[in-house]
Formats: C-alpha cells, structure tokens, sequence
C-alpha cells in the first residue's frame, strides 16, 4: 500500500498541473492588446497557406497577416473583399507588437 501511495500522489500532480497550464495559455491568448494602426485601403488579399492570409494596402510599405483559424477570419476575408471592390477606407487595428489584423472598420 505505501508504494501506490506516492504513484498516486504523483498521478494527482500531473493532472491538476496539466490542467491548470492549459486554461493558463488560452487566457494569455485572449488577453492580446490591440491598437489601431492606420486607416488604409486594401488591394490584394493571398491566402498563403490554409492558416494565413495576406492583405496588401494602397500606400503600405508593409504587408499585413490574418489568421485564418481565428473564428472571425470569414468575416474580416468578407470585409476585406468588398473593400477592394469599392475602394473603401478601413480602419485597421493589429495586435500590439505585429502585424497580425486583429479587426478591421
């Protein structure tokens, strides 16, 4: 009996570790900062690959990324499209310290 003792103490550890490391990482996730950047007009948007986009803006030296496994993607793609289309200014905020597209007005 005492040698299943410290075997299940160690089991209770890992778990109760594991699992309070996993809430830990999707509450920095959210916790992101987002700033406004810059009001713009897009003209290209390149799906790179199945998890990123790129979006090219009229007088933009750089070029900016969309997550596409963000639950928002198909909204922001939408909003981006149709832009192009009319030539509309967006009001572009990334996350602070990239050049992530965290919304667009």
């Amino acid at each position: 009996m005492r040698n299943i003792f410290p075997l299940f103490t160690i089991l209770i550890f890992t778990v109760v570790f594991s699992s309070c490391s996993k809430e830990k990482h999707v509450d920095i996730a959210q916790e992101r900062e987002v700033q406004y950047y810059a009001s713009l007009i897009p003209i290209k948007l390149d799906i790179d690959n199945k998890l990123i986009g790129t979006v090219y803006f009229k007088a933009a030296d750089k070029t900016y990324n969309i997550n596409l496994d963000n639950i928002q993607a198909n909204a922001t793609m939408s909003v981006i499209h149709e832009a192009i289309k009319t030539e509309k200014l967006l009001k572009v905020y990334v996350y602070k310290g990239s050049l992530e597209i965290a919304k667009l007005e």
